[in-house]
């Protein structure tokens, strides 16, 4: 099971603007987890250069700036490792699956390339029952665990918060592969 996480230069648009003005992701992380008994099989994090300067909203989000990115890879070098790991998996998990399933999707489609999913497990959408809204990474971490997750918005450290709350749902058994 692949759990990860994308940061990004800001949230998806219609379809029917132009590619070059829909967002890019910045950092991408990810880990392999043996779901039966919680071993970490692989780890993986890059962060990614975008084409354009960051805008201080991201900034202030995420914590990454121009320089810390300047140095980093594009996504087409990164892009074979990614799609290995994605395609690899028996399934996915993502905090919002549809929006960093569709940032992945963009960044390959800028390559005129594909990703073929396997199954995708969105703990936003498995989650909702809980409180009735959505739950951020934060909530869903303190409803489980009585501790906030307030490392947000670098993905590393949100899909370790994630794969804790995900092994604690398989556990619990509110969510099955």
């Amino acid at each position: 099971m692949l759990i990860f996480d994308t940061e990004t230069t800001g949230l998806v648009a219609n379809h029917t603007v132009r590619m070059a003005k829909q967002p890019e992701i910045i950092e991408f992380a990810a880990v392999m987890i043996n779901p039966g008994s919680g071993e970490v099989v692989e780890e993986f994090e890059t962060l990614i250069r975008p084409k354009y300067p960051l805008e201080e909203r991201i900034i202030k989000i995420t914590g990454l700036t121009d320089d810390a990115l300047r140095a980093a890879p594009w996504f087409s070098q990164m892009a074979n490792k990614i799609q290995t790991m994605i395609e690899d998996s028996n399934a996915i998990v993502a905090h919002n699956a549809s929006f960093d399933c569709e940032m992945v999707d963009l960044e390959f489609e800028r390559l005129r390339r594909a990703v073929e999913w396997p199954l995708k497990i969105c703990t936003v959408e498995q989650t909702v029952w809980i409180k009735g809204h959505r739950l951020t990474l934060g909530m869903l971490h303190d409803h489980l665990f009585g501790l906030r997750h307030d490392d947000a918005h670098r993905a590393m450290a949100d899909v370790k918060a994630l794969a804790r709350c995900v092994m604690e749902m398989l556990r619990r058994e509110m969510i099955w592969l």
